[in-house]
């Protein structure tokens, strides 16, 4: 699989032939290799919940402990392998990590796998962790 992006926004995905599985539309909007539009409906915190088809109909639900370990899957064959999950990050499910546009992220660890290249703030310890996600408060926070 290889992954297209402009910047930070999601472009298309294609698999080992080159051919597009996924691509991106219109906001909340991805179109699978066969062209069909699927609708994300997220929660609060922009985790993708549910998938629906253009008819409204329920093709996939998802849930999330708060760190973003994937606790249930459900999904028909249109939707199978799509890429966006917690947090509306992009999910790998070979090495079970997010990308966040710089560095991969651990939902079994709560952790980054690299560090952060940013000190932090001297005023405030807890963002002086090269490691942490959302300042260890997943349920009030994302990383940008």
């Amino acid at each position: 699989m290889k992954f297209y992006h402009a910047d930070s926004d999601f472009i298309h995905i294609t698999n080992d032939n080159g051919q597009i599985v996924w691509t991106s539309d219109k906001p909340n909007t991805v179109k699978n290799q066969n062209g069909d539009p699927l609708y994300y409906a997220a929660n609060y915190r922009g985790d993708v919940v549910r998938i629906v088809d253009e008819n409204g109909a329920t093709v996939a639900n998802y849930s999330y402990d708060p760190w973003g370990k994937v606790l249930s899957v459900s999904e028909n064959a249109a939707v199978a392998g799509q890429p966006i999950g917690y947090a509306g990050y992009y999910y790998d499910r070979e090495t079970k990590l997010y990308y966040l546009q710089a560095r991969y992220y651990d939902p079994e660890t709560a952790r980054f796998i690299s560090r952060d290249r940013d000190p932090g703030d001297k005023d405030d310890p807890i963002t002086q962790n090269a490691y942490t996600y959302a300042n260890d408060n997943p349920v009030m926070l994302v990383d940008p």
